[in-house]
């Protein structure tokens, strides 16, 4: 089968504030929510569900926003992840980052810093197929999703050495970047 790459998903912030646990098989999370009141959707994503899949890379995001909230626009469209400043954001993805971190460190998935890393891990895909090839891990581009978690320009720097990849500037709505 030929290696899949997903474009965008939430694992972290499903993690953190759905309390999806994204080493589990799906139709457990789904069992567990099912179970639980109050739940906020279903879950459609997990490692173990990508490896079934063929997913050999996705870009993984940070998603949060700081929300001004003395704009009506902006209180009225309040949710999850939402925080009333930049600084809630940056601590938001920072875990995320952080739950990223963890799962790489747990040994379920790689985080991708360098094209050369890309290559590499989808070789080892295309490969898999080979006799006394192990299972390869979910490889993660880890993405921004809306500067939101910059608090300064100057964190820019601090994110890129730390792992993340690509920044889109808005996502969803204002912020003090666009």
């Amino acid at each position: 089968m030929f290696p899949i790459f997903d474009g965008h998903l939430d694992i972290a912030y499903n993690a953190l504030h759905h309390d999806r646990d994204q080493t589990l098989p799906l139709n457990t999370l789904r069992a567990r929510e099912r179970a639980a009141p109050n739940t906020d959707g279903t879950p459609t994503v997990s490692l173990p569900e990508m490896r079934l899949g063929g997913v050999a890379a996705c870009v993984a995001t940070l998603y949060t926003r700081s929300r001004d909230p003395d704009d009506p626009r902006q209180a009225a469209s309040r949710g999850q992840g939402d925080y009333a400043s930049p600084l809630q954001a940056h601590a938001d993805a920072a875990g995320q980052f952080a739950y990223y971190e963890a799962l790489a460190a747990a040994g379920h998935v790689q985080l991708i810093r360098t094209r050369r890393e890309l290559d590499d891990l989808w070789r080892e895909h295309t490969s898999v197929s080979l006799p006394g090839r192990g299972e390869p891990q979910v490889g993660m581009i880890v993405m921004m999703e809306g500067a939101d978690g910059i608090v300064e320009p100057a964190q820019v720097h601090a994110w890129h050495t730390r792992g993340v990849r690509v920044v889109s500037l808005v996502h969803g709505g204002v912020n003090v970047y666009a």
